[in-house]
This record gives structure tokens, C-alpha cells and sequence, in this order.
């Protein structure tokens, strides 16, 4: 973000100063006689994704938690310069998730998903998935495979076969490598001049 605003109108924005953060802690409060609980979603789309859940109505705003489409593999690597998404703590995101059994599903994008067992399947499709890229991606390095080699080898079975039309898992494969090793790919020493 530009340290000062700009001064053309249509662009103009205020810094705004945060009263309340969400952590590992809900917020819960109360507007209009309606019950609202903000949780953060920490994990793929990015380190500060928040939902909002409607306990009584059991509506589950995902925001950006899940990425523009549902159903689809997360992207956990970003290549327009962001930090290293972490894997792990989006799993944690999606349990979380899952134990609210919304019966309807708001993502940020796209058509609202209806039906409580649509909505588990689906977290738990994204979950096991990400789960196995992950888990196959520390395996192949503790088995001393190379970068290249796990983004090559490593696919999801066909039981957990999701859209990479946002999140690919080559992508996630360098992206939990670089988490746990990273940049320095073992290959050559000339990467370290």
C-alpha cells in the first residue's frame, strides 16, 4: 500500500486503525437482534482471511477463505510477490470450518453453496486434499527427491481430484517446499554466489 494517499478522488482511501483483531480467538457480537461470530481463516488465499458464521441461521460467509471457486484446489503459491502461504494452518482453517456444519455457504465469489452435506464434502474434499499434497511433498523430501522431481510426480488421486483453474499442485508443491527448505534447492552451489 502507497505510504501516502493518492489525491485522485476515485482512488482515494484512509488509512483506517483496527479496534479489534481476530485470532486464534472468535469475535462475537450481536447487530439488528442477529448473532455474528468472525472467525479467522488463516491459510491459502492468504495469512489474514477472516468468515463470518450466522450460528442461528447456520450461513457461513467464506470470503476469500476458499478463492473465487468452490470445489477447487487452494492456492497456496501466490506468484505476484506475496509470502509463502502455509498449508498447515489452512487445514486447521477448514477444520474449523467444517465443525460449524453450515447449511448454506457464502464464498466471496459465484453463486452461494446450498445444503449442509454439499458443504462438508466439499471442506473435506479441499482439506484431504491439500493434506495430501502436502504430506507427499515432506515425504519426497525426506526421501532426498528434488524439487522438480515432486512437482512432477505428485498429483491428487481421483477421490480427491478437485479444478486447478486458481490453485495448481505444482505450485503448492514448490510452495510447501520453499515453506520448509526455502529457496535453496540442494541442486548447485552456484545458486549460492
Amino acid at each position: 500500500m502507497p505510504e501516502k494517499p493518492t489525491t485522485k478522488t476515485l482512488l482515494a482511501y484512509a488509512r483506517i486503525q483496527s479496534t479489534i483483531e481476530v485470532d486464534e480467538r472468535d469475535y462475537r457480537f450481536s447487530l439488528g437482534g442477529r448473532e455474528f461470530v468472525v472467525l479467522s481463516s488463516a491459510g491459502a488465499e492468504g495469512a489474514d482471511n477472516m468468515s463470518v458464521w450466522l450460528p442461528v441461521e447456520k450461513i457461513l460467509f467464506t470470503g476469500d477463505t476458499l478463492g473465487p471457486l468452490f470445489l477447487q484446489f487452494p492456492n497456496i503459491f501466490t506468484m505476484r510477490g506475496e509470502k509463502v502461504r502455509k498449508p498447515r494452518e489452512y487445514i486447521d482453517s477448514l477444520n474449523k470450518l467444517l465443525a460449524l456444519n453450515a447449511e448454506l455457504q457464502e464464498p466471496s465469489h459465484h453463486n452461494a453453496i446450498k445444503g449442509a452435506e454439499t458443504i462438508r464434502a466439499g471442506l473435506v474434499r479441499i482439506r484431504d486434499a491439500t493434506r495430501y499434497v502436502h504430506d507427499q511433498t515432506v515425504k519426497g523430501m525426506n526421501e532426498g527427491k528434488s524439487l522438480n522431481e515432486l512437482m512432477t510426480e505428485i498429483r491428487l488421486p481421483a477421490r480427491l481430484q478437485l479444478t486447478q483453474e486458481h490453485g495448481k499442485v505444482s505450485w503448492a508443491v514448490r510452495s510447501i517446499w520453499e515453506y520448509y527448505a526455502t529457496w535453496f534447492h540442494f541442486e548447485s552451489t552456484t545458486d549460492l554466489s
